[in-house]
């Protein structure tokens, strides 16, 4: 059972507990692409080392133990996406794989090197907070943009890593964190929204739209 499978599987764990939803066999497969059986014998492994608790049928649920693994292995990512984009010239929809081969091997020295000289970030290039070394990170009220009602103005502030087609579109449109978006209408009907960003009148449907997250400015 390699280092690299299991910071993985808990990782995984973490963003679909993270998510609002119970973790069961299927999602955890579905995400980390391997067969339920295979998902299954692992959790059992990873249960018996007090990483996690699974019970069949029931999901699974990161003790504290496994819950420090996994931002650690976090951490490592973000900041590996944060050096990539401010040092190395990457595109932020370029990241998310290099960073995923880096983490793992990514020394506690290095870490604190690469923070210090990113200044101590405390979001990552996407808008997901960082953990710091004691894997604590900072919290904000957001929510994504399907959920904002009509003719309100919002400020983005995170956008889905795990979907590269929105970070290319926004890269087409120009949109980036920080930007506000204009009259947001909803039209939940025909599942899109329009909204207005540097004068221009935008139509985005909910499938790309559900990847963006945002504050309201009031």
């Amino acid at each position: 059972m390699s280092t690299v499978s299991i910071e993985n599987y808990l990782k995984s764990i973490y963003h679909l507990q993270q998510s609002g939803e119970r973790v069961f066999t299927t999602s955890l497969a579905n995400r980390l692409n391997i067969a339920p059986a295979s998902v299954t014998e692992m959790l059992q492994k990873l249960s018996l080392q007090g990483l996690l608790v699974y019970e069949k049928y029931r999901g699974v649920k990161l003790l504290d133990k496994g819950k420090v693994r996994a931002l650690k292995i976090i951490r490592k990512h973000r900041l590996w996406e944060m050096f990539l984009v401010k040092h190395l010239d990457f595109k932020w929809d370029e990241i998310h794989d290099e960073a995923e081969k880096f983490e793992h091997i990514m020394s506690d020295k290095m870490e604190a090197k690469i923070d210090k000289l990113l200044n101590f970030p405390i979001f990552d290039p996407h808008g997901d907070p960082i953990p710091d070394k004691n894997g604590y990170f900072a919290s904000r009220n957001i929510l994504p943009l399907t959920s904002v009602v009509d003719s309100k103005n919002v400020k983005i502030t995170r956008l889905d890593d795990s979907s590269p087609k929105i970070l290319r579109w926004a890269n087409i449109n120009k949109i980036g964190l920080g930007n506000i978006l204009y009259e947001v209408q909803n039209n939940k009907a025909k599942s899109n929204l329009t909204f207005t960003h540097s004068n221009k009148n935008i139509l985005l449907d909910y499938s790309l739209a559900k990847n963006i997250y945002v504050q309201e400015i009031f």
